[in-house]
């Protein structure tokens, strides 16, 4: 199998579960707004146009399908400190939407995370919570610290599982996938749930069971003094192990600093 095709695209962050920054919070007008509501075409063009109406500033706004059929859930950050219109006109408007079902609004103020949306899911609505990254790498330095090799190890393992186990949920959303795909859904994956963007190069690994996966922006890139992530390794090792069904260890680990890029070389433990 050839190497991974390598990622070109341009990345932009993510921000979950935040309200805009406290310096866009000066007007004292910044409220989020919730719709709930039946899914038809031109509706998030309607929300977006009522707001648009009423001259509210947008920092954030998007919406998703939820598990019942034909639902959706759409959310938005704006300003209203421009507008001669107030929040409670605007949301008047969207609860007049035939499609809508339920509408609120909240103030910004002193609470600086989204409060409409909970629980977390991921793919195949599977239940999920959001890990800031510095406190996992500084668990995993605390427990090296603590039992030496033994933390590593620790870790490797439980991150070996954790890919496996979420693997299995790909799986289950690919029918008949060949080796090529479950690399490309692996890769993906694991861009989306922000753990790094991924190179498997899994040519020779069938037959010479070697494997060299490079992983750019690791959840440790940003940390000081950080290197390298057993946890991080794991996962590579339960990828590989997801797909090919056999277990590898690490033979090299490098991490070059000013390209944010850990190397990697796993072999089969045969």
């Amino acid at each position: 199998m050839a190497q991974t095709d390598v990622l070109r695209e341009r990345f932009f962050p993510r921000d979950l579960g935040l309200a805009p920054a406290a310096e866009s919070l000066r007007s004292g007008r910044v409220y989020e707004f919730l719709a709930v509501g039946k899914d038809e075409a031109g509706a998030l063009s309607k929300l977006l146009a009522i707001m648009h109406t009423h001259d509210a500033k947008l920092y954030t706004s998007g919406g998703y399908s939820m598990q019942e059929p034909d639902n959706f859930v759409w959310t938005a950050f704006a300003d209203f400190g421009n507008s001669r219109s107030t929040p409670e006109d605007a949301l008047r408007e969207i609860k007049r939407l035939s499609f809508v079902t339920d509408a609120q609004a909240a103030k910004i103020g002193e609470v600086v995370f989204e409060q409409f949306l909970f629980p977390v899911f991921g793919p195949n609505h599977t239940r999920a919570v959001i890990l800031r990254a510095e406190p996992l790498v500084h668990m995993e330095q605390r427990l090296m610290q603590e039992f030496g090799t033994g933390g590593g190890s620790i870790m490797f393992e439980e991150g070996r599982n954790y890919a496996l186990e979420i693997f299995g949920h790909v799986l289950s959303l690919l029918p008949s996938p060949t080796t090529e795909l479950q690399v490309r859904n692996a890769v993906a994956g694991l861009r989306a749930t922000g753990w790094g963007i991924f190179e498997f190069d899994v040519f020779h690994f069938e037959k010479e069971g070697i494997a060299r996966v490079s992983v750019r922006d690791p959840l440790f890139s940003a940390v000081a003094n950080a290197r390298e992530s057993f946890f991080t390794n794991g996962v590579v090792s339960g990828v590989l192990e997801g797909i090919f069904k056999i277990k590898t260890g690490v033979e090299t680990s490098s991490y070059e600093e000013k390209s944010r890029t850990l190397h990697l070389v796993l072999k089969k433990i045969r």
